[in-house]
């Protein structure tokens, strides 16, 4: 009898030893960087280069659609590019200091898990942040992390809707956005002998974090 396979699972059909899924790693690490330096530089990212032996290893670590999951880093890496010149290169010269490897392995992590592709524009506005050190390392890896989890519409009313005022949960997306940390609550309005007063809510500072962000990488889709 087959044994069982998870959902989205592969089956190995060899043990991967410690040291290739070292190399394999290291192999799609460098390819992040290689992209994020060209758009950075304004230069064309690098295309899908990667041997098939490699992408056969994604496959069987990560258990992801190897074309899909290097088509979001491209994306993510294109959305460096509407940076100015003068930005650029205030941002390749602090990277080498600012980033590692082991933040690599986490931006790699958070680019699995993000569903909605329109959500890497995004990301790349924390990231070029984060790289020319408007945030933090622990303020970098929040809103990313928030960003992930978050669906992208609800995103999106956030970037319109911020500095407008306080929030009703009349939409879904604001009620989307309470659930994911983005508002807080603001009090209670004014009521009438004929009508309660409504609850009212505001955007946290993570929200405001992530406005001046995209705003800064000129996202205002």
């Amino acid at each position: 009898m087959d044994e069982p396979i998870e959902p989205n699972a592969v089956r190995c059909e060899t043990t991967l030893s410690g040291q290739q899924i070292v190399e394999f790693a290291s192999s799609i690490v460098e390819y992040l960087w290689d992209c994020v330096s060209a758009g950075l530089r304004g230069e064309s990212v690098p295309g899908l280069t990667l041997s098939g032996a490699t992408i056969k290893i994604i496959k069987t670590v990560m258990s992801i659609p190897d074309m899909l999951f290097m088509r979001k880093i491209e994306r993510f890496c294109r959305g460096l590019q509407s940076l100015t010149k003068e930005e650029s290169e205030k941002y390749v010269t602090n990277i080498e200091k600012l980033t590692s490897q082991r933040e690599h392995v986490f931006l790699l992590n958070v680019l699995n898990k993000i569903e909605e592709e329109e959500k890497l524009d995004i990301l790349a506005s924390v990231f070029a942040a984060r790289v020319s050190g408007v945030l933090d390392h622990k303020s970098y890896r929040r809103l990313a992390l928030m960003v992930e989890s978050s669906m992208y519409d609800d995103l999106n009313f956030l970037i319109k809707r911020h500095g407008d005022g306080p929030v009703e949960l009349e939409d879904a997306e604001a009620i989307g956005l309470l659930s994911e940390g983005w508002l807080q609550y603001g009090g209670q309005t004014w009521g009438t002998t004929e009508n309660e007063g409504t609850h009212v809510y505001d955007f946290t500072e993570m929200a405001a974090l992530l406005y001046s962000c995209v705003k800064a990488s000129g996202e205002t889709s």
